[in-house]
């Protein structure tokens, strides 16, 4: 009887192993010589907290690139869209070092713009870093334009941000 449920036991661990197929997924990045697509989407945490973003880089020359930048962030009751339009100039011909600058428009999207004011306008500029495909360092600083209750990153009121940051993709 243990032999058997041994045998049985066996073929029910390892039968899933050999049954499953690798397919390519259907979310995988885009990328070619004039443009790239990236995006991600993490899994919610603890709170229900969702974070998606999505980057699609336009090639103009080697040394000069345009990117569409979305993220999408739900913490707490607040949920937030920002969108920005980058220029990147690449200082060094590896496409290493660069110099990006742009506009961005933030929506709180639970707020009436009768009550809060218009999305929050601002202007990005900074210095990146791209270590390798998957791993980039940037210090941005993000001058607000108008005058708006949403602030940057879920607070309220007015201000100019500076910010020190990684992406890593893996």
């Amino acid at each position: 009887m243990r032999r058997l449920l041994c045998v049985v036991l066996l073929f029910l661990c390892f039968t899933p192993v050999f049954g499953q197929e690798v397919i390519e997924s259907v979310n995988a990045d885009l990328k070619n010589e004039f443009i790239a697509i990236e995006g991600a989407i993490y899994p919610e945490e603890v709170n229900g907290e969702q974070h998606r973003m999505a980057i699609i880089e336009f090639s103009i020359s080697e040394t000069f690139k345009t990117e569409l930048q979305m993220f999408y962030n739900r913490f707490g009751d607040r949920n937030r869209f920002r969108t920005s339009l980058l220029t990147k100039l690449y200082l060094i011909k590896n496409r290493k070092l660069y110099l990006f600058t742009g506009p961005e428009i933030e929506f709180d999207l639970n707020r009436k713009i009768q009550d809060y004011g218009p999305p929050r306008l601002s202007f990005n500029t900074g210095l990146g870093f791209d270590f390798n495909d998957n791993v980039l360092l940037e210090a941005r600083f993000n001058k607000q334009l108008n005058n708006t209750r949403v602030g940057p990153y879920g607070e309220l009121g007015r201000s100019d941000v500076f910010t020190v940051g990684s992406r890593l993709k893996f």
